[in-house]
């Protein structure tokens, strides 16, 4: 597009302002920050892809087809991000929707103590901590709870995600599946989508051959769908509006499975435990799975035995975790590896 500095450009600079006027009449106020936030991405990327293209003055390449071929190279973290505040502006902040019902008090676990009052859903795909903390600062988001109403005795709230980050994303699909399998030929399937975050990185990151979420949640199903189409992905991600436990077939059909601790906030302990049994039964063999937490830490918590994995021949496979070059990474452990909470296993 010419740079036109003419009456012409300058009228459609005015309309461009007028049509972001518009649209920021839908933007929630509370959202006009990520509103900036993005829209100055996006002149950046105009820009950068203006310095790539080497047009002259009237607007041509330049230097041919292929700078213009390399400034339309889709960069998936940016798309991601991308993808990120769009889902924002369209769910509550804590990426809770009011037709869910988020259990809690799960005893014999880490999360015992957790309750209503004491713990607060942030969604690691919609906030990074980084993110979190500066919106605790604006007030945005509370830090701790009160023991007893109206005095000064609190606590630091506990806080919970239920789907991976961007970069946890990025570490399974560039980093520990590309090696085990060809991505290009395979299908994986998420078990419990809710918004999608595990399609979109497949999709993007992994560039597989098709991306499925099973959700019960019609309205994240709905939700996945919208996104989906936005970002034009419909063409290799889908969305099923279903219990798990309903498809033996698709389970089957799977190269990778992802279990992003899918039923511990959302299915009572045997509901849980029968859900993983009808999935480990129905994997084929070869099929990965990648698992948040382990899968023995996920049967423990609905009082299941570890032991039951080798039944199915299902056997952990060793990773090799980078390490964090900031001492105070979120997603580093006590040793300072990266994203050690995931954990990948074969069907043998």
């Amino acid at each position: 597009m010419p740079r036109d500095k003419s009456s012409a450009g300058i009228s459609a600079v005015l309309r461009a302002v007028q049509s972001i006027d518009e649209i920021m009449e839908g933007v929630p106020r509370d959202m006009w920050s990520e509103f900036e936030e993005g829209v100055r991405k996006l002149m950046a990327d105009k820009q950068r892809s203006f310095e790539e293209e080497g047009e002259d003055d009237g607007g041509e390449d330049v230097r041919g087809g292929k700078k213009q071929r390399l400034a339309q190279v889709v960069n998936p973290y940016e798309k991601m991000q991308e993808i990120k505040f769009f889902l924002r502006s369209r769910v509550p902040m804590e990426a809770v929707l009011p037709s869910e019902n988020i259990l809690y008090e799960h005893k014999g676990t880490e999360f015992e103590s957790y309750n209503t009052v004491n713990t607060l859903s942030v969604d690691d795909f919609l906030y990074e901590m980084h993110e979190v903390d500066e919106l605790c600062d604006e007030g945005k988001l509370p830090r701790h709870y009160c023991k007893d109403c109206g005095s000064r005795s609190v606590e630091k709230l506990n806080f919970i995600t239920h789907s991976l980050s961007i970069r946890e994303l990025e570490f399974v699909f560039n980093s520990v599946l590309p090696t085990r399998c060809k991505l290009k030929d395979a299908t994986v399937l998420d078990v419990g989508s809710r918004l999608g975050a595990v399609l979109f990185g497949a999709c993007l990151f992994g560039d597989v051959k098709e991306a499925i979420g099973i959700e019960v949640n019609k309205e994240f199903c709905e939700l996945q769908e919208e996104t989906l189409k936005a970002f034009k992905m419909s063409g290799r991600a889908r969305v099923i509006c279903d219990d798990i436990r309903n498809s033996s077939e698709l389970l089957r059909l799977s190269q990778v499975v992802v279990l992003h601790n899918p039923f511990q906030f959302f299915s009572s302990k045997p509901s849980a435990l029968e859900a993983l049994r009808s999935i480990f039964s129905s994997l084929s063999k070869g099929c990965l799975v990648v698992a948040c937490p382990s899968l023995d830490e996920q049967l423990s918590n609905c009082d299941g035995a570890a032991s039951e994995m080798s039944k199915y021949g299902i056997e952990e496979q060793k990773l090799q975790y980078p390490e964090a070059e900031e001492e105070d990474d979120e997603h580093a452990d006590d040793d300072g590896l990266l994203f050690s909470n995931i954990r990948l296993y074969k069907v043998s």
